[in-house]
């Protein structure tokens, strides 16, 4: 009998110490959830021969371009750094309309 209820006594302190290493976690996973259950918005600037240096929001405004509206959008969400551009357009364009490589 003493030695059930001191078995039973070391499993609900080992299931306290798991619920209390999991409470830091929950808050944070049902924020997450929460997030992205909606779809991001994703913009995607396409023109022929512009560069990363053409959006003020990349260079601080040093190229002498403004894009007030760009730079906005881009304090409000996320910058990207790294991308990868065609030599020619077309080729470029092509893959990203048709989704093939």
């Amino acid at each position: 009998m003493r030695k059930a209820m001191k078995a039973g006594m070391c499993m609900l302190i080992s299931l306290l110490f798991v619920l209390s290493g999991m409470l830091p976690w929950l808050p944070t996973g049902l924020a997450l959830a929460h997030v992205s259950s909606k779809p991001p918005n994703i913009l995607v600037i396409m023109g022929d021969d512009i560069g990363w240096f053409n959006i003020s929001a990349y260079n601080n405004g040093v190229m002498g371009y403004r894009t007030p509206h760009l730079d906005r959008l881009a304090k409000q969400g996320i910058l990207f750094t790294d991308f990868y551009g065609e030599n020619s357009c077309t080729a470029g364009r092509a893959a990203f309309i048709t989704g093939k490589a």
